[in-house]
């Protein structure tokens, strides 16, 4: 029997919400956080494949992009597993990482994923602690 509106809906609540921990209120903020941010950053990601596909774009810029993507859905299944503090260290780097070589491969300061950086770094900003942050500043 094929599920209904609302048994897909709910099921896809449950996939989407992020972890909480009752016995730790800051570990659940930090998730909430994480969540929105993965989440977003995986909706950008997406589109950003599909406009590479729809244009017929392909190569290393492709394989850079592709593999932020699966990255991001990395550190996602890693922050749900209980390793959030881990995944949200990892997560602004690699991306940054990835944004500046799709830049520097593609059409330097002219290129799109440019303002990717921005994200990148408001996105450090929300997730990494003092120290973590310094680090990433430098």
């Amino acid at each position: 029997m094929p599920a209904t509106g609302e048994e897909v809906a709910a099921s896809l609540k449950r996939f989407l919400a992020a972890p909480d921990y009752p016995e730790d209120a800051e570990r659940s903020a930090q998730a909430r956080l994480f969540n929105v941010v993965a989440l977003t950053a995986l909706a950008a990601l997406v589109a950003a494949v599909t406009i590479q596909l729809a244009l017929g774009q392909a190569g290393l810029p492709m394989l850079f992009t592709t593999g932020a993507l699966a990255v991001t859905a990395l550190m996602t299944a890693l922050a749900r597993v209980g390793r959030l503090k881990l995944a949200s260290a990892l997560l602004p780097p690699l991306l940054l990482a990835a944004c500046i070589t799709v830049v520097v491969i593609r059409d330097g300061l002219h290129d799109a994923a440019v303002m990717a950086l921005g994200a990148v770094l408001v996105m450090a900003g929300v997730l990494l602690q003092r120290r973590g942050l310094a680090l990433f500043a430098i």
